[in-house]
């Protein structure tokens, strides 16, 4: 089935990109539509945040496909049984007689995938059904159910899991995530992505009610159908967002009249200038913000009051560390200064030079005292020697290096006198803090470092009892001011702050209004193009599902709102127009409801690559059900589709089908144990037909040996192909790189050298592979030539047996 036309998110970019809007306004108007967290990105100029794989379980999942169901102890099923599906296109019907429980497989997918049962979605009208029909009878163990979905990117499959203990009410259930490889994970229900708007599951009940409802309730539910409540759910994040932005500015109105009282009780001539600003149709909130912070006399008195305060000195552990560090310093010192030390260094140097002497000359007399002699001998005692007053001389100087350090340390704790002291508040009286500051800076000035240590810790203390009485006496002083004008000057700064705020967001509010108005204009416009693509598609499953119907479905429209609004559908009857609903019979309203249903949920955007189908046959006569075996065929060939059908028509007319889906049979026994039979198997189906060739004696010689020729090379294609789909599919390959990989393998023993090495090139080494497997195996080169070249010239019943290995061995 073709693509029914593009994703919302292009059509919106197509009509912003023509629009006039300016760019801020189109940012948010897409960012409306992407989502929450996009718009309060751009609202506050950022991008969207990266979605994380790891922020839920269904994160990043895409091209999903089902890999099996398993049902244990839930309806019709009591022992555990697995409908085990191919994940990747095809078509998959599940036909059973009505009680074999095949309508339990689709309910407990239905329930699992979406958290829902609209079988029984209203259980106020039948609980006594709803409690005691979902819980198998004949099970003691519990009910489990649990659905095995692929996805591109993941090797293996996902495993969501619906458990509930035996006794348990039908809301007490408990649900888990497995991903491949990983271990379970409690999660919510309709954890699955995009599921409002891409649901995959149409069931009995849906596909029942959806054409029997209200106008209202049709406009809804295929307004959702389409993905339209998208913008409807963008224009109410921009309401959502706008509501602040218009609280504030109601906020400020408010505040200013109260603002206005209080600063009329206010005897101060800032008040005055404040109720002036303040009340000015468009206040100049610069010289708000000056008089706020108190630009004049008083307040820089309380800048001032307020910086004295600030004023620190080192904490008395400081000043005892530094001290303690310079005494421990001259300690040092003196432990390593020698009687002469000028003299030791001057004889190491001594030393230093006559072993240099030595080394260049040898053996030699005294140059000094010419008695001695240099040798071997003075050098092992000169060495030695020049060692010793090395490590006397290092001490000494690491020991002065320390003494440098502490004392340079000491010094750098000490400050001079601030400037706030130069200039002290007029409350404050600074010649008692000054006066010992100035003894504090004046110690710092001391040369001799055991000097140096006395005077810091002797000024200090002083210091810091002044500086602490002339803090608190500005403490008091702020205080006294505080009473007087910053109740007014704090409430006219938080105006301010407010008024600020609402000044700089009038853009953003005007943007957000401009983006709301143009999403409600633009709404009706992109409702008829987003829904034209799909009526089309519509109207196309529409002529194949309708045969010998009478009535033409035409144009879809939604239209109005509010209570008004309602889903239009164009029908004639004979060519006559005529009310929908009206006129069609229920199988006609069914293939309807699947007219509308198949084009949505074939779109690119789903991340589902399955459809799953619930009894769709339903009320159709027999000339719609072959439209419908061909319509779902159509689709099979790029979506996973799986169907559950009571009727034995649509089975029969599936199987009429050029490439025949994969049939299961429900058959049920005592005990509710219910069983899945294989009623058709395109590989089988390929061996049973050449088994009817040969046995058909009528059929002229050459013809019969060419076509059961072609029926084994049919078999041994269907059976790579299913390999390489179940492989792939498995390891989370995408479905279009493995349709690719099919199509390009354009020969036979490509097709099989891709299923056995996953390599269609490899067709050599599948020659040498099959050489060593015994004799069966070369029924390929002769089903390939026998197609081809007259037909197979051998026994043929051997020619069958043997592509039955064949295949066998391809599928194992």
């Amino acid at each position: 089935m073709a693509e029914p036309g593009v994703s919302l998110l292009e059509l919106l970019l197509h009509r912003v990109a023509e629009s006039t809007l300016p760019g801020p306004v189109q940012e948010l108007v897409l960012a409306a539509v992407e989502g929450d967290s996009a718009l309060d990105a751009a609202l506050v100029g950022q991008s969207a945040p990266a979605a994380s794989a790891d922020a839920e379980p269904a994160g990043g999942l895409r091209d999903l496909h089902l890999r099996a169901v398993r049902v244990h102890g839930f309806r019709g099923i009591a022992p555990v049984v697995s409908l085990d599906l191919p994940p990747g296109p095809g078509l998959t019907v599940v036909t059973g007689r009505n009680g074999s429980g095949k309508s339990s497989f689709a309910e407990a997918a239905e329930l699992a995938l979406t958290g829902d049962s609209s079988r029984w979605r209203d259980r106020s009208h039948n609980q006594a059904l709803w409690r005691d029909g979902w819980r198998n009878l004949h099970t003691d163990d519990g009910t489990t159910i649990e659905v095995d979905v692929v996805a591109a990117g993941r090797a293996g499959p996902t495993t969501l899991r619906m458990r509930w203990e035996p006794g348990a009410e039908l809301d007490d259930v408990t649900w888990t995530y497995q991903p491949p490889g990983g271990r379970r994970m409690p999660i919510d229900s309709g954890w699955l992505p995009d599921l409002r708007r891409h649901r995959p599951v149409l069931s009995y009940g849906e596909l029942g009610a959806l054409l029997d409802r209200r106008p209202s309730e049709l406009h809804d539910a295929l307004h959702g159908l389409l993905g339209l409540t998208d913008l409807d759910d963008a224009r109410d994040r921009l309401k959502l967002r706008r509501k602040p932005y218009e609280d504030r500015v109601k906020a400020l109105r408010e505040t200013r009249t109260g603002l206005l009282a209080a600063l009329a009780e206010v005897d101060d001539e800032r008040a005055r200038r404040a109720e002036a600003l303040v009340g000015a149709r468009t206040p100049d909130l610069d010289a708000v913000a000056e008089l706020a912070l108190g630009d004049d006399a008083d307040l820089a008195e309380l800048g001032r009051l307020r910086e004295l305060i600030a004023v620190a000195v080192p904490e008395p552990a400081e000043i005892d560390a530094a001290v303690g560090n310079v005494r421990s310093a001259l300690e040092a010192v003196a432990v390593a200064t020698t009687g002469d030390a000028a003299a030791t260094r001057g004889v190491a140097e001594l030393l230093h030079r006559a072993l240099e002497h030595h080394r260049a000359h040898g053996d030699v007399p005294c140059p000094v005292c010419g008695d001695g002699r240099l040798d071997a001998g003075w050098r092992e005692r000169a060495d030695a020697d020049l060692n010793r007053l090395r490590t006397l001389t290092e001490k000494l100087r690491q020991a002065s290096h320390g003494l440098d350090d502490a004392v340079d340390a000491a010094r750098r704790l000490v400050a001079p006198v601030p400037s706030v002291l130069r200039r002290p508040p007029t409350a404050i009286d600074p010649d008692d803090v000054v006066s010992v500051w100035q003894q504090w800076d004046e110690a710092r000035r001391t040369p001799e470092p055991a000097a140096l240590a006395d005077a810091i810790e002797r000024s200090y203390p002083p210091l810091r009892s002044a500086l602490a009485d002339a803090q608190v006496s500005a403490r008091t002083e702020i205080v006294r001011l505080d009473q007087a004008w910053k109740p007014a000057a704090a409430r006219l700064s938080t105006w301010h702050d407010d008024a600020r705020t609402v000044a700089a967001e009038a853009t953003r509010l005007d943007e957000i209004k401009k983006a709301e108005t143009w999403l409600k204009t633009a709404a009706g416009t992109l409702r008829d193009e987003r829904i034209a693509p799909f009526a089309e598609a519509s109207q196309k499953v529409w002529q194949e599902l309708r045969q010998e119907s009478s009535i033409e479905l035409g144009a879809l429209q939604l239209t109005g709102s509010g209570n008004q609004r309602k889903l239009v559908l164009d029908v004639t009857v004979d060519g006559t127009h005529t009310a929908a609903l009206s006129v069609m019979s229920q199988g006609e309203l069914h293939a309807l409801g699947l007219s509308l249903f198949l084009p949505r949920a074939t779109v690119s955007e789903s991340p589902f690559r399955f459809l799953v189908i619930d009894d769709p046959v339903q009320a159709m006569d027999p000339a719609k059900v072959e439209g419908l075996a061909r319509v779902l065929a159509e689709v099979a060939q790029a979506r996973q589709v799986v169907v559950f059908s009571h009727d034995d028509r649509l089975a029969d007319a599936v199987r009429r089908l050029p490439h025949p889906p994969t049939i299961w049979e429900v058959q049920r026994r005592e005990r509710s144990r219910v069983e899945l039979v294989p009623s058709v198997d395109p590989v089988l189906r390929y061996l049973s037909d050449a088994r009817a060739v040969i046995n058909d004696r009528a059929m002229p010689e050459e013809l019969r040996r060419e076509v059961v020729a072609s029926c084994c090379r049919g078999a041994v294609e269907a059976a790579a192909h299913a390999k390489v789909r179940a492989v792939r599919f498995a390891r989370g390959d995408r479905h279009d790189d493995v349709e690719d990989a099919l199509s390009a393998a354009d020969t036979t023993r490509k097709k099989l050298a891709l299923a056995v090495f996953d390599d269609p090139d490899r067709v050599g080494d599948l020659k040498d592979r099959l050489a060593r497997e015994g004799r069966w195996a070369s029924a390929l080169p002769a089903v390939i030539r026998g197609a081809h070249a007259g037909g197979y010239g051998g026994d043929l019943g051997s020619l069958v047996d043997d592509v039955r290995r064949l295949v066998g061995w391809v599928r194992t």
